[in-house]
């Protein structure tokens, strides 16, 4: 997996392109979050890169592998004013535009400001995370423009305006049980579709109809890592070995190493001894299987009305449910690629 990274400001009449640099900590996210289902939309885990923050005046030392608080090297928030996901089956592609006139919020004071508050205020650098909240809720910064080298300035009553388009690419071969799906959703920033049925659970009063109406949004689906196998097809699996009863994912940060997986891949690799002649009824003894094939179940949160609940307690109103959904994708690799080596799912920046 790659992720591609383009982004242009639009400020002071001027057009400028850049790439930010994606920092290690946006690389675990996608990691963390297609071995543990729990993880996959949890505030600190999350990939939607809806928030850009703003440097003013000096400086920011960083390299790739910088945790960076973005309360403490930050002075401004923008927020999202749109955003659109595209899955395809080999690419995911996610557009954010960010308006300065929609308002910023300054993180010394906490107040919602305008533009003209940083008036001269000169940018000398970008982030980007899921959510502004609390550091320790929201993790470190994901991914940063160093913009000290332009004559970027905030400036009242002028445009800036910054469109980020990240681009997830695998180069695996992807296939579904559900045709609803259309790539490798453990690739993207928000989830899939909703496959499920959610019952409304919020009652409002329909003046139209003069009565109550009720609605609700269901969650998207999200993905897990579930087993790795071998076939000769790339829609199947044949032999098949579970994560966490055959075999183990180890998660080293930026990258996925699996252990148990190599005594497995010998069974299909055959050399006679020299000092045997191969003949119809000895060789091959077992199918020799052409793809390592990875399966991802997916899932969906499904919120029911919590029978505890008194309002003005401590319970929720409602309880979220993780529910299979039934359906899974498939990722075929070549087994020629892997050869006797250790099978290793990396997460890369693409050029």
């Amino acid at each position: 997996m790659k992720i591609k990274n383009f982004i242009n400001i639009k400020a002071n009449g001027k057009s400028i392109d850049f790439h930010n640099l994606i920092l290690d900590e946006y690389l675990k996210r996608f990691i963390r979050s297609q071995l543990n289902i729990e993880d996959s939309n949890t505030v600190k885990n999350g990939k939607k890169m809806q928030i850009l923050y703003l440097k003013f005046d000096t400086e920011l030392d960083f390299d790739a592998t910088s945790e960076i608080n973005a309360f403490e090297s930050f002075d401004a928030i923008m927020f999202l004013s749109s955003f659109t996901q595209k899955i395809s089956e080999r690419q995911i592609e996610a557009k954010y535009i960010f308006d300065a006139k929609l308002g910023l919020q300054d993180l010394a004071s906490h107040q919602t400001v305008e533009m003209s508050y940083y008036n001269g205020r000169k940018i000398t650098a970008i982030g980007f995370n899921e959510m502004p909240g609390i550091p320790k809720i929201a993790g470190p910064v994901c991914a940063i423009v160093d913009t000290s080298k332009y004559n970027l300035y905030m400036q009242g009553g002028q445009d800036f305006i910054l469109t980020r388009r990240d681009v997830i690419s695998s180069d695996v071969d992807f296939w579904s049980n559900d045709s609803r799906i259309k790539g490798p959703i453990h690739l993207t920033v928000k989830g899939g579709p909703s496959l499920l049925y959610q019952d409304p659970l919020y009652e409002y009063e329909d003046e139209e109809v003069g009565g109550h109406g009720s609605y609700v949004t269901p969650d998207p689906t999200y993905s897990q890592l579930y087993s790795i196998g071998f076939s000769s097809y790339k829609e199947s699996i044949a032999e098949e070995y579970i994560l966490g009863t055959d075999i183990t994912a180890v998660n080293n940060g930026t990258s996925i190493s699996i252990d148990g997986l190599q005594t497995k891949m010998k069974q299909y690799t055959y050399c006679p001894l020299q000092s045997i002649f191969p003949f119809s009824g000895l060789f091959p003894l077992k199918p020799s299987y052409k793809y390592v094939v990875f399966k991802y179940k997916l899932f969906q949160t499904i919120y029911t009305r919590n029978p505890d609940y008194v309002e003005g307690g401590d319970e929720s109103e409602f309880i979220g449910t993780w529910t299979d959904t039934g359906a899974y994708y498939l990722q075929a690799v070549s087994l020629s690629k892997y050869g006797k080596t250790n099978l290793t799912i990396k997460y890369e920046r693409g050029n």
